[in-house]
Order: structure tokens, then C-alpha cells, then sequence
């Protein structure tokens, strides 16, 4: 088979591995979703139940989402300036949404914010602060070392956040667009970068790439 044909047999998996991705993506969220209720009520988290219902500030969650957005273009100009990023596995792994749906991964985008603050930031950082609970929220997207730091430390943004603001919808919109930013990226920006690395189907060597 030459290399045009294998890159079209690959186009065409393409969107099918993207669906299969975003299906147990979506499974997984909506369990630490679960997950993150069921840790609020085990410890009696009442402040969780308080900042989803009465912490919809319109002028606080606008915040959160500027600055979600502006995390989210500091991902995009580190992407197009530092090689890095460009190199990372953990961008190659994301690049499997370009095939999804733009329906279907806003969806994802919206669901991983709810059930992951509702975690990470509503029932877990009352006890365990904000570093401890960045740490563990890094560690859950463990799709590379350096997106593993990214994570951290958007952990760690997000846990000031809610802390500062009490407002848990404010994290969630944070999170969202920063979600929403990234998606855009992988759509538009990112996976011609690594589509260009990875594709080298038709039997020349791809140059290795750090394990960053």
C-alpha cells in the first residue's frame, strides 16, 4: 500500500477512534462526576451543595471565564513557540479529537469541567488545600509529563480561584473555556504540527521525539 493510501485509511479511522475516545471519555467524566458528590456527602460537604446553588454570580463567573480563556491562549502561544510542546507525546495523545465532532467534543469540554470541579475543587480541597488537590488533579491527566505540570498548575489556578471567589460555577466556567481554548487548538492549530510527526506512514523513520 503507498503512502497516499495508508494516509487516507487513516483519515477515514480517524473519526471512529474519535468517537470511541470521547464515549469512555464521557463515561469517565460523568463517574468522577459520581465520584465527587458521593466524597461531598461521605464528608459532609454542605459548602459544595451551597456554592453550586448560590454561587451563580454572573460577574464572578465572567471572570472565571476570562480567565480560562487567557490560560488557554498562553497554551496556544506556548504551543507555537516552544518545540517542546510541539515534541510532547501528551499533545500527540490529544490530537485524536481533531476527528471528533465539534458537537461532541464541546460536550466533552462542558461535562470533564462540571464533574472534575465538583471533585477536585467541591469536595476534595476543603481538606486537602489547594496544592494537594492540584497534585492529584495533575496526576489524573497523566497523558505526558509536561502536560501533567500544564495540569498542575491549571490545578492550582483553579484552586485559587475557588478559594478567592467561593464560587465553585466560577471554576467550572474556567475551566471550560480553558477546555474550549484547548479543543480549538487541537482543531485548528495543534494537530497539523503532530499530524505532520506522526504520519510518516509511508515507511520513512520518524525522528524521535522526547518523552517530555
Amino acid at each position: 500500500m503507498d503512502t497516499v493510501s495508508k494516509l487516507k485509511e487513516f483519515d477515514m479511522e480517524l473519526p471512529r477512534l474519535s468517537w470511541m475516545v470521547i464515549t469512555i471519555g464521557l463515561a469517565i467524566e460523568l463517574l468522577i462526576g459520581v465520584a465527587g458528590f458521593a466524597v461531598a456527602w461521605m464528608l459532609n460537604k454542605e459548602n459544595l451543595f451551597e456554592t453550586l446553588s448560590f454561587g451563580l454570580r454572573a460577574d464572578v463567573v465572567a471572570l472565571g471565564a476570562a480567565l480560562g480563556l487567557a490560560a488557554g491562549l498562553l497554551i496556544w502561544l506556548s504551543v507555537k513557540t516552544i518545540r517542546a510542546f510541539q515534541r510532547s507525546r501528551s499533545m500527540r495523545v490529544l490530537e485524536v479529537l481533531f476527528g471528533a465532532t465539534w458537537l461532541q467534543a464541546f460536550l466533552l469540554c462542558a461535562v470533564a469541567a462540571c464533574a472534575e470541579e465538583i471533585l477536585f475543587r467541591g469536595a476534595l480541597q476543603p481538606d486537602l488545600g489547594i496544592w494537594a488537590t492540584a497534585l492529584l488533579f495533575g496526576l489524573l491527566h497523566a497523558y505526558g509529563k509536561l502536560y501533567i505540570v500544564v495540569a498542575i498548575l491549571a490545578g492550582i489556578g483553579l484552586g485559587f480561584l475557588y478559594q478567592l471567589s467561593g464560587s465553585l460555577p466560577a471554576a467550572i466556567a474556567a475551566h471550560a473555556i480553558y477546555n474550549l481554548t484547548i479543543l480549538i487548538l487541537i482543531k485548528t492549530r495543534l494537530f497539523p504540527i503532530a499530524y505532520e510527526k506522526r504520519s510518516n506512514i509511508g515507511g520513512e523513520s520518524e525522528t524521535a521525539a522526547d518523552a517530555v
